[in-house]
């Protein structure tokens, strides 16, 4: 069955990517900056501290070198990355096979006629065998999936691979200096180490493909239970295979390599692991957004309260602020009769000290 919209996709982005590569190299103002930089530095240590020829010319080889790899770094990196492809492919006993990373969506095509007696199968059995649909339902997602895992995990390889390698491509000439070449340094092991996973995925689709391709339901009558499992047993394995290239190709640069139970447990516990954290987190917002929606509901049923009794009073012929206002006049008035009354003798004055006696001459 053709699906080539997976392939479409795929040949967008590297043609956009190798698009974007021979802008890099051809745009070299960072590149012709640090090296202005770099010659005025060098030339003013040479006349403050007088070196010989050999410093300049050592200098000079050093910058011509590192104008010479940044302005075609892209290219190399794709030799490189080819030459490791193409030794993975002939150990994998399909050399010059470039079609296993180019052409993903010819993998999820033969997920697809793989499949197809399973659904003409769950479309003769009717509702009256609902357990027989349910399995043969469940057999056909598996094997759906797992052929969709391979084709994506090819599909992201290849774009990771062109995109770490523009992004290289803008770091290598901070190599020009000795004080920001760490910086380059960096970018040259990240294009190593996606050349180095795209070899490890390459081989092991290349050891896999013909087993992809030889699986399928024997005969077009009724299909046995057995069979359908079998086969969700071996694209599980090949599936895991795939899935777990990437982190033996880093393995493998760590010098420490892991294709055990216990490694491919562990990344299925991180996935689900991080699965459950992002349905935590979900369930977080919704609380959030419940308890605010509560709260929201509870000062409008105060502020109703309030409302209904104002109205409750003024019906009565009262307002809420006349005996205030009663209180309020007679303290005013007795504090306006206390003030005009003159001050006794033995009352303290506003300074809080005790008045002066007169004296008599």
């Amino acid at each position: 069955m053709t699906f080539n919209l997976l392939t479409t996709v795929l040949t967008t982005f590297v043609h956009a990517l190798a698009g974007a590569q021979g802008r890099v190299g051809a745009a070299g103002s960072l590149l012709n900056g640090l090296a202005i930089i770099e010659i005025v530095l060098f030339c003013l240590w040479m006349a403050m501290d007088g070196g010989n020829v050999s410093e300049a010319f050592k200098k000079f080889m050093q910058l011509t070198f590192w104008f010479w790899f940044a302005t075609h770094f892209p290219a190399l990196v794709k030799f490189f990355s080819d030459s490791l492809v193409q030794i993975a492919l002939a150990a994998g006993g399909q050399g010059g096979n470039y079609g296993l990373l180019l052409d993903p969506s010819r993998i999820a095509g033969m997920a697809l006629d793989a499949t197809q007696p399973l659904v003409q199968s769950m479309h003769d059995a009717g509702m009256t065998h609902f357990g027989d649909i349910f399995m043969m339902g469940l057999c056909y997602a598996v094997l759906i999936g797992c052929f969709f895992l391979i084709a994506c995990q090819v599909c992201v390889a290849v774009i990771e691979y062109y995109l770490v390698v523009t992004l290289a491509a803008c770091l290598i000439p901070f190599g020009m200096s000795q004080h920001t070449r760490f910086i380059a340094e960096k970018a040259i092991g990240a294009a190593v180490a996606v050349s180095v996973k795209l070899m490890v995925l390459s081989f092991v689709v290349a050891l896999i493909q013909p087993v992809i391709g030889q699986i399928h339901f024997s005969g077009t009558g009724e299909i046995q239970m057995n069979e359908a499992l079998a086969m969700c047993l071996v694209c599980l394995v090949l599936a895991i295979l795939v899935w777990r290239a990437p982190g033996f190709a880093a393995d493998l640069l760590a010098a420490s390599p892991s294709l055990s139970a216990g490694a491919v447990g562990q990344h299925v516990m991180n996935a689900v692991s991080s699965g459950v954290g992002a349905a935590k987190g979900g369930a977080a917002v919704a609380g959030g957004a419940a308890a605010v929606a509560a709260w929201g509901g509870g000062k409008a049923g105060s502020a109703l309260k309030h409302v209904a009794s104002a109205l409750h009073v003024g019906g009565r012929g009262k307002t809420p602020g006349s005996g205030g206002s009663a209180g309020g006049s007679s303290k005013g008035a007795s504090a306006a009769s206390q003030a005009s009354a003159p001050p006794a003798s033995g009352q303290q004055n506003g300074g809080g000290k005790p008045a002066p006696k007169k004296l008599s001459v």
